[in-house]
């Protein structure tokens, strides 16, 4: 016990040499401090303990808040120094799971020291180095154990998103502008800060302790430039890319997965070409042999697919359909067209609605009218071939000519 206690005392000893040598010793000096977190959190009352324990780590904080020029941060005692602080802290943060000790140590680093965090990587994007301290971020915005639940006062979940946002874009900049042609290297030099950004990104959305209305209904420029970076960054990276660094591949499914559940409807700026990015990516992880990517491809599929607007979709058929039933006009051709669609993506509705129209009819004309909205699917191979297109557009011809023959006037719903 007595030696215990000063280990966790003097913790950053200068005996500890593998501390001094983080290029040969990241995993060590991480799991040291997982280590040492686990004996500092063993006992429930020990916020006294706990702000004894970080001192040092804020002595070496205050002291880096100290500067403030891009050229500073960019000396290489300075970078040493940040990425050895950051790793300790990751490695300190990572095996925290109650909710009690991970916002003691939320409330002891944010926002204070969030500020050192985003100019380094401001200073050194895109270069390896900044990535310990994204994946610090990726750390400590994990809502894993519910331990990030903030109060529904607190406005920190606000701030910490718009500090991610910052950060993302800050490397995202500067990632999208750089070339890496050897494939061997492309992973290690670009990609590997993307695939971070998306986990970061991911786990703001998924952490549920966000209130992203606040960002639209004020105007918040943080979250559209988030969704904004990240779609340049998918953009930015060959489809083939995406789909084989397996690192890279599940970091983008569960960013998608996320992003689809709820502000993907909402995000007005969705370019077309990252939309359709997505779908094609999404065909291809459907079919992945690795379980976790093939089951959020199709959750995010699945989000797309079930966000067809449910209200507006029969209300668009029922408005087609009624035209060219009820309404005396010639264009029946053309509104054909949309209504095939209507009628493959609401084939129950479609169902429902010409049972409806049947109903509304004369009781003498009932059978026939069935008979003639029976026949127009007839044929159709129920695709968007341009066949099966032609092949529904008669049978709407066929239908009304039926109608005009027989003198019969539709009853409209």
């Amino acid at each position: 016990i007595e030696s215990m206690t000063l280990l966790m005392q003097n913790h950053l000893s200068t005996e500890f040499t593998f501390l001094h040598n983080s290029d040969k010793h990241q995993r060590n000096r991480m799991l040291y401090y997982q280590i040492l977190c686990k004996i500092l959190f063993a006992e429930d009352n020990n916020e006294a303990e706990f702000y004894e324990f970080m001192k040092p780590f804020e002595d070496r904080l205050n002291e880096l808040s100290l500067l403030s020029t891009r050229e500073e941060f960019q000396q290489p005692q300075v970078q040493h120094a940040i990425i050895d602080l950051f790793l300790d802290l990751r490695g300190f943060i990572e095996p925290i799971q109650s909710r009690r000790s991970f916002l003691l140590f939320f409330d002891w680093f944010y926002p204070d020291y969030m500020p050192i965090l985003l100019r380094a990587v401001e200073a050194w994007s895109p270069d390896p180095l900044t990535y310990p301290l994204l994946k610090f971020v990726g750390e400590l915005v994990q809502n894993k154990s519910q331990r990030l639940n903030l109060d529904i006062s607190s406005p920190n979940g606000v701030l910490l998103f718009r500090d991610a946002s910052q950060l993302i874009c800050s490397y995202g900049q500067q990632a999208i502008t750089q070339h890496v042609t050897d494939d061997r290297k492309k992973y290690a030099a670009k990609y590997k800060g993307i695939t971070i950004c998306f986990n970061i990104l991911a786990r703001c959305l998924g952490g549920k302790y966000i209130n992203f209305g606040v960002f639209w209904l004020y105007q918040d420029k943080a979250i559209s430039d988030a969704f904004s970076m990240m779609f340049q960054m998918i953009l930015n990276i060959p489809l083939n890319d995406m789909m084989n660094f397996p690192k890279l591949t599940r970091a983008f499914f569960l960013m998608m997965d996320e992003f689809s559940s709820e502000q993907m409807m909402i995000d007005p700026n969705l370019p077309a070409e990252a939309f359709l990015y997505i779908l094609e990516a999404c065909e291809i992880g459907i079919e992945s042999s690795d379980p976790y990517i093939r089951t959020h491809a199709c959750t995010t599929l699945n989000n797309i697919l079930t966000f067809v607007f449910p209200q507006v979709l029969p209300r668009m058929l029922t408005s087609v359909f009624g035209m060219i039933l009820f309404d005396d006009n010639n264009d029946q051709w053309q509104l054909s067209r949309p209504l095939y669609t209507l009628v493959l993506l609401e084939r129950d509705f479609a169902s429902k609605y010409t049972n409806q129209v049947i109903m509304q009819q004369l009781p003498e004309r009932r059978e026939y009218v069935t008979k003639l909205l029976s026949n127009l699917m007839e044929g159709s191979g129920w695709t968007l071939s341009t066949k099966d297109r032609e092949k529904f557009s008669q049978q709407i011809s066929n239908l009304k000519r039926e109608l005009v023959n027989h003198q019969i006037t539709l009853v409209p719903v």
